[in-house]
């Protein structure tokens, strides 16, 4: 933006970072009461609108500082939920292949994106650097929308794994394929009675 110093830029830098990483902690917890999926989709829906509101607040100090927080809390979790969810739907070398795919992109954004949004800025305006940001933040929620719509019903499942299943526990006092049998004792003791035959009957259970 014009009018800006390196020391006034430098410090909008720093509160991004900053709201990226002291927001890690409370935003993690949100995941894990709320759902990671709408967490994720929150801070995609929280980075799209407040973005359109960076030129104008940069002329007012007092909205400037808080609203670069939260983008920069907003935006950072965005990328840290995508690990998360990498985690979730990958196992073994597919979660080994998907993280090394998001790392390349996340390199490859970074070094394409000054360079689009700096010549963009030269031939449109300053603004523009403002609306590859938009771009990216659209193209995710489209992107997670695309994926809830093909995505089966029920819990997503486990790629390139087969051991996160868990076998069945059988049921304590009593072994597989066997019964037991008790005999009645009072009628073999007695000569006065045939020999009954045994009496199946169920394990007593065990402690």
């Amino acid at each position: 933006e014009p009018g800006l110093t390196v020391a006034e830029i430098s410090a909008f830098v720093a509160v991004i970072y900053l709201g990226g990483l002291v927001a890690q902690y409370p935003i993690g917890w949100l995941a894990d009461r709320l759902g990671r999926e709408r967490v994720h989709i929150g801070c995609g829906v929280i980075v799209v609108v407040l973005l359109p509101l960076l030129p104008w607040a940069i002329q007012s100090p007092w909205l400037c500082w808080p609203l670069l927080y939260v983008l920069g809390a907003a935006a950072g979790a965005v990328y840290t939920l995508s690990l998360v969810a990498c985690g979730e739907r990958f196992r073994g070398v597919a979660l080994v292949s998907a993280s090394s795919l998001m790392g390349a992109s996340w390199s490859a954004a970074s070094f394409g994106g000054p360079l689009v949004a700096g010549a963009l800025m030269k031939g449109v305006g300053n603004d523009a650097m403002v609306g590859v940001l938009l771009a990216a933040a659209c193209a995710f929620l489209v992107a997670t929308w695309w994926e809830r719509r093909r995505a089966p019903a029920g819990a997503p499942r486990a790629i390139g794994g087969g051991r996160g299943r868990r076998a069945r526990r059988r049921p304590r006092g009593r072994a597989p394929g066997r019964r037991c049998r008790r005999r009645d004792t009072t009628a073999a003791a007695s000569p006065r009675y045939t020999a009954a035959p045994d009496i199946p009957r169920s394990c007593p259970a065990r402690t």
